[in-house]
């Protein structure tokens, strides 16, 4: 607790916001988990990779149910099953899963493919990347 006071009370001169931010995450996980620098920073940087997907996919999901709305209330005019009560949450629950799903591995798997710069190789293609290379903890690059 005090190295975290102690590491608090540095940052106070800090004047940019948003490294002041950053490095107070990095102290957090520093103090919390027992890491050094180099993991809390791997830690932080996955992280946010996370919580970036995890917000790709819940806007793609929310757009997809939105679109999907009209077409349901079709299919429950002509289809009797899509009128009873219990069927009109698990459409749009399998339609906002399928479209979480999709924008979660679609920048990791076509993000190459598409760009102006492309470094495409085998892995690409079999999905072999391995994408999570630079955040993993404890190893030493050489």
């Amino acid at each position: 607790m005090n190295t975290l006071l102690s590491a608090r009370r540095e940052l106070r001169d800090t004047h940019d916001p948003k490294l002041r931010s950053r490095e107070n995450h990095i102290h957090k996980i520093m103090v919390s988990y027992g890491y050094d620098r180099d993991n809390a920073v791997k830690v932080y940087e996955i992280s946010k990779v996370r919580a970036a997907e995890s917000i790709l996919g819940t806007v793609a999901g929310a757009v997809a149910v939105y679109k999907f709305q009209p077409i349901h209330r079709e299919w429950a005019k002509s289809y009797k099953i899509f009128r009873k009560p219990w069927m009109r949450f698990p459409a749009p629950l399998l339609v906002f899963t399928a479209a979480y799903n999709v924008m979660t591995m679609l920048p990791s798997r076509a993000g190459r493919k598409l760009s102006f710069a492309p470094q495409v190789d085998s892995n690409t293609y079999t999905s072999s990347d391995d994408l999570v290379g630079r955040f993993r903890l404890f190893e030493k690059d050489e």
